[in-house]
């Protein structure tokens, strides 16, 4: 139950887990002013009380679990809420509030904390919320930044020019290089040498490696502008033979593809990196994948969170000399899948004929605070046809009715929704995507060109 006021004795209740919606109390009523603004489907994690025009009448500010950011609503004459125009954020994942004078000017600020942007905060200067935030997330940042691997600008075998990653040539590659004398264009190809040097026209031992191929043109042109007036030179990588990544464990074996060391032509993820490599197998267990680097480093991945969720702190660029692990379910083990709003989406393996609902979600790490536990559905079956369960997380967990407790069986899929999904039918289709990944892997990133085009595909 949750408990707000304004220090004066007004509305000292605000709302409780057994109201269908958020019920207003004034001191000494009986009645309930009711706020039909926050009533389901609609949802607010938290809320805060606050008079901001010090009229008498009190504001509301309340921030969205679901992506839809802050909302404020205005009392008039203490009896109706209207909701009011304060500029604030309309997008954004906001789950807590608290309201302070923190820079001691004598009127109230806001302070929300924003799921993936850090905390923000506004004035309340002058009788109404100032839009400009005083902080952005650049100065206040907490334990919900995001990790640093998303933002590699560089590494041994790319590096970020003009928002772009760029090719760093190395030894072995094979260069082309082409010279424009008018309209005649003369070619020469050029490997780079084990200590990373060209020879080519004038010039001889040109130190080439670690330039990308604008650098290199640009050093180029320099120097034969020395000999020649307003030279043309282009300069491309034509085969690439420096860097390399090693993809092991439970990949897709054909032809072409399979365990093995692939050549790296410039920024690639470890997703990246396993569809190159031919892509998972049914068998693989894409939320513990490994990656160890050349000095020792390993680093634990759950892929899952970004082809779902778009977590792409879990789907780090590779370097050069890296090996990429792909851990497969033993074939001894069942195994059920756990996604939505769980702390660890992914594959959960049990032994023995079956597993609760319950234990499943726990070994998922738990539901998140945006989890629309009443939602639950267990999906079993063919996925052209699958059964679909209904489950009620929430009357588990909070009034212990364990017949919302459902026995899994290898194979089934458990997912946990952030708002309610509507008819079977409707939500079939709209984790259509996700039971193809789990079913038939690797099948997207093969059959669609565009891989971010895939990706954006099952986060729809």
């Amino acid at each position: 139950r949750v408990f707000t006021g304004d220090g004066r004795g007004g509305f000292r209740e605000a709302a409780g887990p057994d109201h269908d919606d958020i019920t207003m109390k004034g001191p000494g009523s009986d009645d309930g002013i009711s706020f039909d603004k926050m009533r389901k489907p609609n949802s607010y994690w938290q809320a805060v009380l606050l008079d901001i025009d010090r009229d008498g009448l009190m504001e509301i500010v309340a921030g969205s679990p679901e992506d839809k950011g802050l909302k404020m609503w205005k009392s008039s004459s203490g009896s109706s809420w209207k909701e009011a125009d304060a500029r604030l954020p309309q997008t954004g994942t906001f789950y807590d509030l608290i309201i302070t004078d923190f820079d001691g000017d004598g009127y109230e600020d806001i302070f929300a904390a924003s799921f993936g942007d850090g905390i923000k905060t506004w004035s309340t200067r002058q009788g109404k919320i100032d839009s400009k935030e005083i902080h952005t997330r650049d100065k206040i940042r907490g334990p919900v930044q995001k990790a640093k691997h998303e933002h590699v600008q560089e590494n041994q075998v790319f590096v970020t020019v003009d928002g772009k990653p760029e090719y760093k040539i190395g030894p072995l590659d094979i260069l082309e290089i082409t010279n424009w004398q008018g309209v005649e264009a003369k070619k020469e190809e050029v490997r780079v040498t084990a200590d990373g040097k060209i020879s080519i026209g004038f010039f001889n031992d040109l130190d080439v490696a670690g330039l990308t191929e604008r650098q290199l043109d640009d050093k180029i042109t320099t120097l034969m502008g020395r000999y020649i007036k307003k030279p043309s030179i282009a300069v491309r990588v034509k085969q690439y033979k420096s860097y390399s990544v090693m993809v092991l464990g439970a990949i897709i074996t054909s032809d072409n593809s399979g365990p093995g060391k692939y050549n790296l032509s410039g920024r690639t993820t470890v997703l990246e990196a396993i569809t190159i490599a031919g892509g998972p197998r049914l068998d693989a267990n894409l939320g513990d994948i490994k990656v160890r680097s050349k000095n020792g480093r390993s680093t634990t991945l759950n892929i899952y969170k970004t082809m779902l969720e778009g977590d792409q702190s879990q789907n780090i660029p590779v370097n050069n000399g890296d090996m990429i692990y792909v851990p497969q379910v033993t074939k001894e083990d069942n195994r059920v899948y756990v996604f939505g709003e769980v702390n660890k989406p992914g594959i959960v393996t049990f032994k023995g004929g079956k597993l609760s609902m319950f234990d499943a979600i726990a070994q998922a790490g738990g539901v998140t605070v945006f989890a629309h536990e009443e939602d639950t559905r267990i999906v079993r079956g063919d996925i052209s046809q699958p059964e679909v369960i209904l489950a009620d997380y929430e009357k588990l967990v909070e009034e212990g009715d364990y017949t919302q407790n459902v026995d899994l069986i290898n194979g089934d899929l458990v997912y946990i929704p952030r708002s309610a999904m509507g008819s079977v039918n409707r939500f079939v289709k709209r984790i259509q995507p996700l039971l193809e990944l789990i079913y038939i892997p690797g099948r997207i990133a093969r059959d669609i060109e565009d891989f971010d085009a895939a990706m954006e595909r099952l986060r729809e």
